[in-house]
């Protein structure tokens, strides 16, 4: 059931993704979900379908995308991102030079926490996807 919320989640609200970016999501998100004790149900994929917070809770959301980001190696503990692995994930089945873009803007972001520049880097990244 996780599964397949998690693969509605990134189809209806991320775009169009490739069905192996699809099953790397759903793999980690669980893995997330499991480590921080929170659980991906309907109403996860309903406040992420709106744009709002992932999880009511605002930290919960930070830590969540924080554990996303790391276990993609897209974010480093010290809290760099890491733009081959950025673009080596989301270019699949898109334009490489778009999401090089993408990256350039939002790797800017700053944060007091690693989970902080995480959540900045997300909402950035919605806000140009979209």
């Amino acid at each position: 059931m996780k599964f397949l919320i998690v693969l509605s989640l990134a189809s209806v609200c991320l775009g169009h993704y490739t069905e192996k970016q699809l099953e790397k999501m759903a793999a980690v998100s669980g893995v997330c979900a499991v480590e921080l004790k929170v659980t991906i149900d309907k109403e996860f994929v309903e406040r992420a379908k709106s744009g709002g917070e992932l999880f009511p809770d605002v930290q919960m959301s930070k830590n969540f995308i924080a554990c996303f980001l790391t276990k993609n190696d897209i974010l480093t503990p010290e809290g760099d991102f890491v733009r081959a692995k950025f673009v080596e994930f989301f270019a699949d089945g898109h334009n490489e030079a778009t999401v090089e873009d993408i990256y350039n803007k939002c790797s800017t972001v700053e944060g007091a926490t690693r989970e902080d520049k995480a959540y900045a880097f997300h909402n950035c990244y919605f806000e140009l996807k979209h």
